[in-house]
């Protein structure tokens, strides 16, 4: 039987889910968007399989979060999460989207680097409790 996938808005009812999902990116992960922040969500078959959080203030994006469950990695979801936010971002007419990542996170590195984000800074200190440092990465859009 085919899978439906949709990637959409998130609703109210969606926030459990994805809290449940965010705790998986840090133990004190809270669902907290405001009137600049958005989210998407990928569902399947009626199931989030994955979401991405975002912000837009004014000509400045920046990726807050991106998780797809483990058993649907390697699938394109966040490729497809990533693709939707840079095109509504181009359309905004946003001059760049940021975002931080772990300086030990290759597969997450790997996958921005494939979008065309540079690293631009490095932020001491920054994820596991002070251990890990993360690098600032910027993609450019005009």
């Amino acid at each position: 039987m085919l899978k439906k996938m949709i990637i959409r808005k998130y609703h109210k009812k969606d926030i459990e889910e994805i809290t449940n999902m965010g705790l998986n990116l840090h133990a004190n992960y809270k669902f907290d968007l405001n009137d600049f922040s958005f989210c998407l969500v990928c569902e399947e078959d009626d199931a989030i399989i994955g979401f991405i959080t975002y912000s837009i203030i004014y000509e400045r994006a920046e990726i807050l979060d991106i998780y797809v469950s483990k058993i649907h990695r390697k699938e394109k979801i966040g490729t497809k999460l990533l693709e939707k936010v840079i095109l509504e971002c181009v359309n905004k007419l946003c001059e760049n989207i940021t975002l931080e990542v772990d300086i030990n996170n290759q597969v997450a590195l790997d996958f921005y680097y494939s979008f065309d984000f540079k690293i631009v800074a490095r932020r001491k200190d920054y994820y596991n409790n002070g251990m890990d440092d993360a690098y600032v990465m910027e993609k450019k859009l005009r």
